[in-house]
C-alpha cells in the first residue's frame, strides 16, 4: 500500500476566465443630458432596462446625425440601423435587452455595444461573445473597446450579414 507523505499535492494551474472590468460610469443623468429633449425620457428608461448587463463608460457622447449601419447580406443591402439617437447601441439576440435584436446562433444574447465617444469617434465593445465580435476581419478582445472608423465593416459571430458604417 502507498504511504501518504503527508504533503500536499500540487494542483495543476487552472485557467481563469478574463476578469470582466467595468469602465469608469457615467450617471444616468449624464448620459440623458447628452441627447435632444426628445429622446430623454426613452433613453432613461433604456439605461434602467439595460444597467445590469451594460454600463456606460464616463467617456461617452452624443452620438452624430446621419451614423448608422449598413446592412449586407449576400448581394442585397438591407434597411440600415441607424445609430444617431442614443449614446450606446445593445447587439445581440435578447429580444427586449439589445436595441438591434438580431437572429443568428452564433450571437450572444448581449453579443457587442456600439458606443459614441465625446470626441465624436465611435466605439465597438465585445461583450465576450462566445464566436466573436470582427472589425474589418480582426477579432476583437472582450470588453477593450476598439475604435470604429466610416468605411470600417463589421461582423458577428458566424453570421454572413456584413455591417459597414457610414455617416
Amino acid at each position: 500500500m502507498p504511504r501518504d507523505s503527508g504533503r500536499k499535492r500540487s494542483r495543476s494551474p487552472s485557467i481563469e476566465r478574463p476578469r470582466r472590468v467595468k469602465p469608469p460610469a457615467c450617471s444616468v443623468s449624464d448620459a440623458v443630458a447628452l441627447i435632444s429633449p426628445i429622446h430623454r425620457r426613452e433613453l432613461t428608461k433604456k439605461i434602467q432596462v439595460q444597467k445590469e448587463y451594460f454600463t456606460c463608460p464616463a467617456w461617452i457622447g452624443s452620438p452624430k446625425k446621419g451614423i448608422h449601419l449598413e446592412v449586407n447580406k449576400g448581394d442585397s443591402v438591407k434597411e440600415p440601423l441607424r445609430l444617431d439617437k442614443f449614446p450606446y447601441y445593445l447587439f445581440g439576440c435578447h429580444e427586449f435587452l439589445c436595441d438591434f435584436f438580431l437572429q443568428h446562433t452564433t450571437l450572444s444574447r448581449i453579443h457587442c455595444v456600439f458606443v459614441h465617444h465625446a470626441s465624436g469617434a465611435c466605439f465597438l465593445i465585445d461583450m465576450q461573445s462566445r464566436y466573436g465580435t470582427f472589425v474589418n476581419g480582426k477579432k476583437l478582445q472582450p470588453f477593450k473597446p476598439t475604435k470604429l472608423h466610416v468605411g470600417d465593416m463589421l461582423r458577428m459571430g458566424q453570421s454572413t450579414r456584413k455591417y459597414y458604417l457610414r455617416e
